[in-house]
């Protein structure tokens, strides 16, 4: 994958971690996993291939606030509805191509996709549990 910069929000410190190719640039996002959302400025057409062993189930960690989280399960039906239910959270905002923000609320009935990267908002520090399928 070709990107000149990559960033996460880290919801434990309340602070956005970057990477950037660019010199001279402060750079404090060194690694990255399954349960992080992230985003990337992707410079070329390109496909991201993940490898590695898929767990059956991971735990995020949520904190109070809002929080930038991966969707690393095989569910292909599991809403946002679901997602409320089961850690009460009160929105979920995911990608939208249209600037300048590139977010939207999701609606309900909206699937969560394996490898997507969403913005949960709870209003207490929780663990969620996601199963592989």
């Amino acid at each position: 994958m070709e990107f000149d910069k990559a960033w996460t929000y880290d919801s434990s410190g309340g602070r956005w971690k970057w990477y950037t190719t660019f010199k001279n640039y402060r750079r404090d996002l060194w690694s990255v996993n399954h349960t992080m959302g992230l985003w990337a400025n992707v410079t070329s057409e390109c496909n991201l291939t993940v490898a590695g062993v898929v767990p059956a189930q991971t735990t995020i960690h949520l904190h109070k606030g809002w929080n930038l989280v991966s969707f690393p399960s095989h569910n292909a039906s599991y809403s946002v509805s679901d997602l409320k239910a089961e850690i009460s959270a009160t929105r979920v905002e995911g990608y939208d191509p249209t600037p300048p923000y590139h977010l939207r609320v999701l609606g309900d009935a909206e699937v969560l996709l394996a490898g997507y990267g969403y913005w949960v908002k709870v209003d207490i520090d929780l663990d969620w549990i996601v199963e592989v399928s």
